[in-house]
Parts: C-alpha cells; structure tokens; sequence
C-alpha cells in the first residue's frame, strides 16, 4: 500500500505543469469597496460607525422593593385511584397444578478393569551426591607497570 502511494505520488509530481491561462487571459481580481476589518475599538475609523463609549444606560428612578409573601402555587391533587389496576382471575376448583414426576430408567455404566499396579513397602536409600567444593583462590598481585625511560 505504502509503495502504491509513492508511486502515485511520484507519478503526479511528474505530470504536474503550471497553469496555462485561457483565451481570455488569467482570472481578473475584482475589487470590491474597502471595508476594513473590526478589529475591536483601537483601530476603527470614525465614517463608518460611532462607538459607544459613556456608560451603560441606567433609569435615574429607582425600583420599589416587594417585601409582600411569596406566592405559592397550590399543591397538585393526588389522584385516589390506583394508576395500575390488577386483575387476577382464578378459577377455585383447578387450583391444583399436576407436576408429572420423573420416571427412573435403566444407566448403562461402563464395567471398570482394575490395571495391575505395583506397591512398593519403602523407597531405596540413595546417598547424596556431594561434588568437590571449588574454595577461592587469592589472586596474584599484578606487577607494576614501568613507562618507558621517555615518558619518566
């Protein structure tokens, strides 16, 4: 898959060409009316739009307080009937139900062949296979080395 895209890769790279403009000649820019870009209130010339730069507007009259009690909506009415209704229907005189008993049948078992084995009273002592033990062996000390009389 990976070589099958690098070989359209590379056959799109080598057919690509620039562009050959038509009979008419490249496609023309058209410029429309400058407008220039809201950038926020630094940068925005007055023509266009006024910015409002006082403070919010305020009512100099001031609101009453309502100190009266809280209207409360009246509970809603519970429903006294049931939103479910059983219905049980039972005939009295066939309220036994008969529940057949299992019936025994023959198993076959398979005979089981008893296999010779053999028992052993106790096991055969063997002794304990002790090699010879390696002790270490102190390492020689290494003779000094002498540099050569042109380095001394």
């Amino acid at each position: 898959m990976k070589f099958f895209l690098v070989s359209f890769a590379l056959v799109a790279v080598a057919v690509a060409g620039p562009v050959i403009p038509g009979p008419a000649g490249p496609t023309p820019v058209i410029e429309e009316e400058y407008e220039p870009i809201n950038v926020g209130p630094a940068i925005v010339d007055g023509q266009f739009e006024d910015i409002a730069v006082g403070p919010a507007i305020i009512d100099n009259q001031p609101e009453d307080i309502a100190v009266g009690p809280v209207i409360i909506e009246e509970p809603i009415q519970e429903p006294t009937q049931a939103l479910v209704q059983i219905i049980l229907n039972i005939n009295s005189q066939s309220h036994v139900i008969d529940v057949p008993n299992p019936v025994p049948s023959p198993v076959i078992v398979d005979e089981i062949i008893p296999d010779p084995v053999i028992v052993v009273d106790q096991p055969e002592p063997e002794g304990a296979i002790i090699g010879v033990p390696v002790l270490p062996v102190p390492a020689p000390a290494p003779a000094p080395e002498v540099a050569p009389e042109i380095l001394n």
